[in-house]
Order: structure tokens, then C-alpha cells, then sequence
């Protein structure tokens, strides 16, 4: 195929009616619109030829982009800084894919508790829900609040590490310093009915949350 016909397929490739776009204002406006189609097949797709093992992750990624779209996102930590941000729910032991969900935007989405509704909307979405799949997470997305709602509601356990300065944790051992835990090897922990609070001493000191009784 020469360069010129590649571009002009490039050009007119397109996967929904663009005259059925709600305009930016409405309510009903979605700046996925254009690659919902896709999308939506990629996720049934996956989830239809793959059944992810007992343990599973939930973590944003970025797909490189320097193109000209609203969402695009700027993440100096992140190895591609530029591009398009998403939610990945992937198999933790082949990292396979289970459901991924684009990140549209501040403006589009409310970001008060955002970590917590895309971990739930992620396994809503993957029909994992009530199957004891054990999730892991980072500390963008542990909260007590997020991991006694997936023991009690989504039949999920979790496991992940934790802010210092998440409510609802207990205040003596998550702490920049807590006592007793100065040599490598020293561990804390606390537990509330299903929620298990620990602190322990690597190089440094690593914090976690689980709702694994």
C-alpha cells in the first residue's frame, strides 16, 4: 500500500456517525464518541476470550498521543509524559487486558472519589463482580472506605498501599513515624472487623491496607 492511499484511509476511517454527536453543552455530550464503538468492542472482546486468574490489578496507563484531542494528558512521571490516560483492569500474573476505560477529562468526569469509582466501574464493567478475585492497587486508589465496600458489596478482596492521610486509618502506626518500627524487619499492624492496617521496615517504611480477614 503506498503512503498517499494509507493516509487517505487514515483520513476517512471512522467509527460512529458523527451527526449523532451531541454537541460540547449538552448533557449528553461525549468526547468518546467518535471511538466508542471500538472501544466497547475491545472490551467484550477481551472478556470473552480471556478469564483473568484469581489475582488482578487496577492502575492508569498512557497511550502516547501528540495528536489534538480535549483529554489529552500531561504526566511527567510517567515514561510516555504526553498522551491519552486510562484505566486499565488487567490480570496481575499475565497482564492481560480486562477492561480499560479512557480518561475524557476533569471537566467530564467529577473527581471526588475518583479513585474508588474507577475501580468499582472497572469490575462492574468486567463481570467480576461476586467471583472473590483478589485486586491489588496502588495508594492512588486505597482507601478503608473503597475496601470495605468491595468486601461487603462486590465480594472482592483487596489489597494495595496507602496514603498517610487517607481517613478512617488508625493514626498510631500510619504515621511518618511510627514507634517501634525502626529496623528492617519491624511490622505493625491493626484490624477492624475486616479491614487490616499494617506498617513494616524494608529500606524504608512500606504501608498497606487489605480488607482480607
Amino acid at each position: 500500500m503506498s503512503r498517499d492511499r494509507f493516509t487517505q484511509l487514515m483520513r476517512y476511517l471512522h467509527f460512529s456517525d458523527s451527526t449523532q454527536q451531541p454537541l460540547p453543552g449538552n448533557e449528553n455530550y461525549d468526547p468518546l464518541h467518535k471511538i466508542k464503538p471500538l472501544l466497547t468492542h475491545f472490551n467484550t472482546t477481551f472478556q470473552q476470550e480471556y478469564t483473568p486468574h484469581r489475582n488482578i490489578t487496577v492502575d492508569e496507563t498512557m497511550i502516547p498521543f501528540k495528536g489534538r484531542v480535549q483529554f489529552k494528558q500531561y504526566m511527567p512521571q510517567k515514561p510516555h509524559k504526553l498522551g491519552v490516560k486510562a484505566w486499565v483492569l488487567a490480570d496481575s500474573q499475565h497482564s492481560y487486558i480486562q477492561y480499560v476505560d479512557i480518561y475524557p477529562g476533569r471537566n467530564v468526569i467529577h473527581q471526588t472519589h475518583l479513585g474508588s469509582s474507577v475501580v468499582k466501574r472497572c469490575l462492574e464493567n468486567s463481570s467480576l463482580v461476586g467471583k472473590g478475585y483478589h485486586l491489588y492497587t496502588d495508594n492512588f486508589f486505597t482507601s478503608p472506605e473503597l475496601f470495605a465496600n468491595l468486601y461487603e458489596n462486590f465480594g472482592t478482596y483487596a489489597c494495595g498501599t496507602v496514603r498517610y492521610n487517607r481517613r478512617g486509618l488508625p493514626k498510631d502506626i500510619m504515621c511518618k513515624k511510627p514507634s517501634g518500627i525502626n529496623l528492617r524487619g519491624d511490622m505493625k499492624f491493626r484490624q477492624k472487623g475486616s479491614l487490616v492496617a499494617s506498617v513494616w521496615r524494608d529500606k524504608k517504611k512500606c504501608v498497606h491496607r487489605s480488607n482480607n480477614p
